[in-house]
């Protein structure tokens, strides 16, 4: 009977560790793998290396005396990228949040003036003189005091303001749907590390489109989405949900690219 190895192929990750059994042979086993690519004891027993950085294919050698035999080990680095995107997600989320909880005032700047102080009529200083009951230097101080640069004078937040949230925003929503999807394969064991710059460029994604669709809105191709006063927080949930449905965005976008400029009897079609 000649040498025979079982398994004849088999895929493990990182650290994992797989038997590998000599049948027919005719004297005592000798064990090897061409790369050296992990270890395998005098027992056959083969151990991945703990860091697999991408795909990679391992040989496992059996001989005795006068035969030879050979099973294919491939190796899966979802493992490591499982983890490492894990981290990145969760960094995503920490600054996400915390740029909206912490700076919402720049990011929504409250570009209403503030109410004047409250006058009062006094008498005997003249016909009815109004003064207002803070003090003149206060008077003059909120009078003078300079608009933020982030408010526009119109009363609306600035342009730079409104991108920035628009583009957290989008980004957020972006986050969402790649870490659930993430969450839902990593469970189930399904994740491919051939994925990964996928989940990475989410957020990215996220917040362009929602960008360009917003640019799209405002310039007349759809409602009118002023951010003014209150519409702060419609404007960031708009995007938030573009961010989230990124792709179908992208096919209403083409829908009315395909209105636009092409026509209906284009033979190009």
């Amino acid at each position: 009977m000649p040498l025979q190895i079982t398994p004849k192929n088999i895929s493990i990750r990182a650290g994992e560790a797989q038997a590998f059994q000599a049948a027919g042979a005719a004297g005592t086993v000798t064990w090897s793998i061409q790369p050296h690519n992990g270890r395998i004891d005098p027992n056959g027993v083969y151990r991945a290396p703990i860091l697999v950085l991408r795909n990679a294919n391992v040989i496992v050698q059996a001989h005795d005396e006068t035969q030879f035999d050979a099973a294919n080990v491939a190796l899966d680095p979802g493992w490591f990228w499982l983890h490492l995107v894990g981290l990145y997600w969760l960094a995503w989320a920490t600054v996400l949040l915390a740029v909206l909880l912490g700076r919402w005032d720049l990011l929504c700047p409250n570009c209403r003036p503030a109410d004047l102080p409250p006058q009062t009529i006094i008498f005997g200083e003249g016909e009815g003189n109004v003064k207002p009951m803070s003090t003149a230097h206060e008077i003059q101080r909120a009078a003078t005091k300079p608009r933020a640069k982030a408010c526009q004078e119109d009363g609306t937040p600035g342009t730079s303001s409104l991108i920035a949230l628009i583009a957290v925003a989008g980004a957020l929503g972006g986050l969402i749907h790649g870490a659930s999807s993430f969450a839902i394969f990593a469970g189930n064991r399904a994740f491919q590390s051939s994925w990964t710059w996928w989940y990475v460029l989410r957020p990215v994604v996220g917040a362009a489109v929602a960008l360009v669709v917003y640019l799209v809105l405002r310039s007349g191709f759809g409602g009118d989405l002023a951010l003014t006063g209150a519409d702060c927080l419609k404007t960031a949930g708009f995007a938030g949900l573009i961010g989230m449905f990124a792709e179908p965005a992208t096919l209403k976008l083409k829908d009315i690219f395909n209105t636009m400029f092409t026509p209906r009897e284009d033979p190009r079609k």
